[in-house]
């Protein structure tokens, strides 16, 4: 399992914040274009990170889910079970996607491995 909160705020969304997040360094809060840092998470855990029914959790705004979800649905072949959950305000907060099995038979001799 893998759970990230990276930097997700394009720096033209400032108005529509809450000042409550001014407390946190501006390195955990912007990212440019803010969508990079997921792209990259999601290719990594792909490929590296993540094994077969490992999920990946994300923190995401609700003004950038939809295009996270086009992340993960490009790829499905090697993700499914997309799940959106919604803050205490019901707004969209968190998606989750399972990394799909891959079913690689076993191959020696010319038989399966285990048959006669």
């Amino acid at each position: 399992m893998i759970i990230s909160n990276p930097p997700y705020i394009s720096k033209d969304l400032l108005p529509h914040c809450d000042q409550g997040i001014f407390h946190e360094p501006s390195i955990a809060l912007f990212a440019h274009p803010p969508l990079k840092f997921y792209s990259e998470i999601i290719h990594r855990a792909r490929n590296e990170w993540l094994k077969d029914d490992g999920y990946l959790i994300f923190e995401c705004s609700p003004f950038n889910l939809n295009e996270i979800k086009e992340l993960f649905l490009q790829q499905q072949d090697q993700f499914e079970n997309i799940e959106i959950r919604f803050d205490t305000n019901q707004l969209p907060r968190v998606i989750s996607a399972k990394k799909r099995t891959t079913t690689q038979g076993f191959i020696m001799n010319n038989k399966v491995k285990g048959q006669k």
